[in-house]
């Protein structure tokens, strides 16, 4: 069953007039196949305006989101510029303090799919090298392996934005909801406890001694607890 299509998009057929009548000497069977392209057609077309949409409202936030995820891949070897971890939330967290739910979600997905794209790359090597695979599928498992791993840090805006409506909330909220999520992510479906945000921190003997105690969870979250007055300023 066909149904009703949005007119304000125009798509021009020989012999068809958009949304109207045949033309005089188009054949009876045109106009449904018309409608058929049409509705096929504009939802493909409501969907990219959609998208193109939100990209333009919110450009700036997903520049942030897009700064996180450059200055948290960093702070991994093999740059090793691990301070960077101290301030790699601080855009992300500038980036949804006004968003709302769908936003915060959309820039911590972002943010974590740069992420883990940029600081993953060698699976593709090492799926090509040792799994024998082509090169043309070991890319999109990349990105679908990020893609997965880019739903925590969205999961991770969006509980922040659901759970604190003051932004001194964050100061407990945000660490306890990042070490909840590395947990589960640690755990679920068999577990992926690679590059929780405490790796960072490998060459800082004098701050690691807290893992004796608190284990690499312990320094997630205190990595992360500096980071939150610095995106309340």
């Amino acid at each position: 069953m066909l149904k009703r299509v949005d007119a304000s998009i125009f798509i021009f057929i020989p012999g068809i007039e958009w949304y109207g009548k045949p033309a005089v000497n188009a054949p009876a069977g045109w106009m449904a196949t018309a409608r058929v392209h049409a509705l096929d057609l504009g939802g493909h077309s409501r969907g990219h305006r959609s998208m193109l949409e939100f990209i333009k409202t919110n450009r700036s936030r997903l520049f942030l989101g897009l700064t996180s995820g450059i200055l948290l891949t960093l702070a991994y070897p093999k740059t090793d510029q691990g301070w960077l971890a101290w301030i790699s939330l601080v855009p992300l967290l500038l980036a949804i303090r006004q968003a709302d739910p769908r936003g915060a979600f959309a820039t911590g997905f972002w943010m974590g799919l740069v992420h883990y794209i940029g600081l993953m790359y060698w699976t593709v090597h090492t799926m090509h090298v040792y799994g024998h695979l082509p090169l043309f599928q070991c890319v999109p498992l990349l990105i679908l392996l990020a893609a997965y791993l880019a739903l925590y840090p969205g999961a991770f805006c969006l509980v922040l934005v659901r759970l604190c409506p003051r932004p001194w909330h964050l100061l407990i909220a945000a660490p306890a909801v990042w070490i909840a999520l590395e947990m589960i992510r640690a755990r679920l479906f068999t577990g992926f406890p690679w590059e929780l945000m405490g790796y960072t921190q490998y060459k800082a003997l004098w701050i690691i001694q807290i893992a004796d105690l608190a284990g690499v969870y312990g320094l997630s979250a205190l990595v992360v607890t500096v980071n939150d007055p610095q995106g309340l300023v």
